[in-house]
C-alpha cells in the first residue's frame, strides 16, 4: 500500500504503539506489471519444426571466400549485440520517457479539473482516507493527520480542508 503513496510519506508513531504512514497516493490503485518479452507471447505454444531459420535458403554467390564468411559472421555478431544490449536500452529509455510524459499530464490534468488528490494513512491492515482538492490543502491534511496521530487524537471530527 505505500508503493502507491508519494516516496515522502511520514511515519509516526501513535501513543498506543502503532506505526502509521501518512501521506498523498498518487495513484488510484497499486500498479501491477506484467512485463513484455518472449516468454509472455511464446508461453503454450508448441513447435512443430517449422523454425524460421529453416526456410533460410542461402546462395552460394561468393564461394569459399573467407572475407565473405567474416563479413557475415560480424553482421550476425553486431546483430545479436544489438538485439541483446542496445534495443533492450532504448525500450526501456522510451518507456520511461512515455511514464514521465503520462505522469506530468496526469498531475497537470488534476489540477486543472481539481480532481482530489487522496491523502491516506496506513497502519499494518488499517487504511484511513480522505479526498482533498488542492495539492497545499493535501499537505495541511497531511500535517493535520500526522499531529492528531501522534497526540493520540481521534481522527473522526478532523476539520473539512480549506
Amino acid at each position: 500500500m505505500l508503493g502507491s503513496m508519494q516516496g515522502r510519506s511520514r511515519h509516526v508513531h501513535a501513543p498506543d504503539g502503532r506505526e502509521w504512514a501518512v501521506g498523498v497516493r498518487w495513484l488510484p490503485r497499486r500498479p501491477k506489471w506484467f512485463g513484455w518479452g518472449f516468454r509472455a507471447r511464446r508461453k503454450g505454444r508448441d513447435s512443430d519444426g517449422s523454425e524460421w531459420w529453416h526456410i533460410l535458403d542461402i546462395p552460394d554467390v561468393a564461394g569459399d571466400s573467407l572475407t565473405v564468411f567474416l563479413i557475415i559472421v560480424g553482421v550476425f555478431i553486431a546483430i545479436v549485440l544489438a538485439w541483446v544490449f542496445v534495443f533492450p536500452v532504448l525500450f526501456f529509455l522510451l518507456d520511461l520517457l512515455v511514464l514521465v510524459v503520462i505522469a506530468i499530464v496526469a498531475v497537470a490534468l488534476r489540477v486543472l479539473f481539481r480532481r482530489p488528490w487522496i491523502v491516506q494513512a496506513t497502519s499494518g491492515d488499517e487504511t484511513l482516507t480522505w479526498p482533498v482538492v488542492g495539492w497545499r490543502a493535501s499537505q495541511q491534511r497531511v500535517d493535520a493527520v500526522t499531529a492528531r496521530l501522534q497526540r493520540g487524537l481521534p481522527l473522526d471530527d478532523l476539520p473539512a480542508p480549506v
